[in-house]
């Protein structure tokens, strides 16, 4: 029947996007780190090694982030990236599941 398509299709939406939601409150700080080790990677290039007052690596980076911004800036970028994750991951799982039922 129609209706349990759509119930069905809306469960699954809701599902994936509860899973994109996780994974963006999980993977944001992660990406935030790795971005900024990349920018102050190139900053120092070139430059010897010690020039580099932020960190030595990914531990380091979030030690920097966290003392000098706090938890809001390990999260910088949350918005964003749950605007981005939630309805893929939604669309996702509902159609994923669409097609494989079919």
């Amino acid at each position: 029947s129609r209706s349990g398509i759509d119930s069905t299709f809306w469960r699954n939406f809701v599902c994936g996007s509860v899973a994109g939601l996780l994974q963006a409150v999980i993977i944001c700080p992660t990406e935030h780190i790795k971005c900024r080790l990349q920018v102050d990677a190139a900053a120092t290039m070139g430059k010897s090694t010690s020039t580099s007052t932020k960190n030595n690596g990914s531990i380091s980076m979030a030690r920097y982030i966290y003392k000098y911004h706090g938890m809001r800036g390990l999260f910088c970028g949350l918005s964003a990236t749950c605007i981005r994750e939630v309805p893929t991951f939604g669309l996702y799982f509902a159609v994923y599941d669409g097609v494989r039922q079919s």
